[in-house]
C-alpha cells in the first residue's frame, strides 16, 4: 500500500488537549533543532544512566516512525524529564498522563507495525482489520485492570457491543460490517469507554487508514472468495496471538480462527 499516513486531529493545542503524538514530536524537533539545544540536552544525558541517545526527530510519515521515535523516548526518559525541568514555559512539557498515554499506545502502535505487509494482500478483507479493533479492546481491558483511569467501569459494555457485531457476522449479514469499520463508530465506542478525547483522536488517526483501505477496495469488488483463508490471514492470527495470548476464562473477547465459513469463534 506504500506510504502509511498519520492523520493528525486539527484541534487546539493546549496541554489539555494536545495529541500525545504532536506533544511527543514537537519536544524531539525542539531538542534537535539547534546545536545549542543539542548540547543542552547531552549535558543533562551525561547526569543519567539513560544510553548515549537523542530523541527521534523525524517526519509522521509512517506507522514505524512514530513506534520509533515513542520508543527512544521511553529509553531516555530520565533524560527527557531533566532536559524539561529547566525549560521556560509549558510549550513542551511532558507530564505523568502524557508518559502514561506513550506506555498505553505502544501496544497499539506495535499491531500496526506489519499492517503494511498485512494489507499488500490482493482482496484485503474485514477478516485483516477487525482482528486489530479486537486487540485493542483487549488492550483497554487490560489497561483497565492495572489503571485508575476513569474507563475501567465501562470494558464491558464495549465487549458486549463487539460481541453483538460477532453474532451478526455469524448470520452472514455484511451490511454492518462499513458501520462496524467506521473510523467515527469506534471514536464513539472509545468515548463510550470514558478514553480522554486527545487519546481517542490520537487511536482513530491510527485505526482510520486500515478501515479506508479496506472499505475501498470492498466496494470496488466484492467476491465471495475474500472470505477464505488466506497465507495473510494466518499471518495476521499467528502474530496477534504470539503478542496477546489468552487462555479459556481470561477474557470474555475472542480470538478467531479464520475458515471458509465467515466466522469460527473460539476462546
Amino acid at each position: 500500500m506504500g506510504v502509511w499516513l498519520l492523520y493528525l486531529p486539527s484541534i487546539p493545542c493546549t496541554s489539555a488537549n494536545k495529541p500525545i503524538v504532536r506533544q511527543l514530536c514537537d519536544l524531539c524537533s525542539h531538542i534537535r533543532g539547534s546545536t545549542k539545544q543539542h548540547k543542552s540536552f547531552i549535558h543533562k544525558r551525561q547526569k543519567t544512566c539513560d544510553p548515549r541517545l537523542l530523541p527521534l526527530a523525524i517526519p509522521m510519515t509512517q506507522w514505524n516512525s512514530f513506534l520509533h521515535q515513542l520508543r527512544r523516548a521511553k529509553e531516555l526518559k530520565l533524560s527527557i524529564q531533566l532536559y524539561m525541568s529547566t525549560m521556560n514555559g509549558a510549550k513542551y512539557q511532558l507530564n505523568e498522563e502524557a508518559w502514561s498515554a506513550m506506555e498505553f499506545m505502544k501496544p497499539i502502535m506495535t499491531l500496526f507495525e506489519h499492517s503494511c505487509n498485512v494489507f499488500q494482500s490482493k482482496y484485503p478483507t474485514k477478516h485483516l482489520v477487525l482482528p486489530y479493533y479486537q486487540v485493542i479492546l483487549l488492550h483497554l481491558e487490560h489497561y483497565a485492570q492495572i489503571s485508575p483511569h476513569t474507563w475501567c467501569h465501562a470494558c464491558e459494555a464495549a465487549k458486549a457491543k463487539l460481541q453483538k457485531y460477532y453474532d451478526l457476522e455469524m448470520q452472514n449479514d455484511d451490511s454492518l460490517i462499513a458501520t462496524f469499520l467506521n473510523p467515527q463508530y469506534c471514536k464513539e465506542n472509545f468515548i463510550s469507554l470514558g478514553v480522554p478525547s486527545h487519546w481517542t483522536n490520537t487511536i482513530i488517526s491510527l485505526l482510520s487508514q486500515e478501515c479506508s483501505a479496506l472499505q475501498e477496495e470492498q466496494s470496488r469488488q466484492f467476491q465471495p472468495t475474500i472470505f477464505m483463508s488466506s497465507p495473510q490471514e494466518d499471518e495476521v492470527l499467528t502474530y496477534l496471538q504470539n503478542v496477546h495470548p489468552i487462555s479459556k476464562g481470561e477474557h470474555i473477547m475472542y480470538y478467531w480462527k479464520l475458515s471458509p465459513s465467515p466466522f469460527n469463534l473460539r476462546i
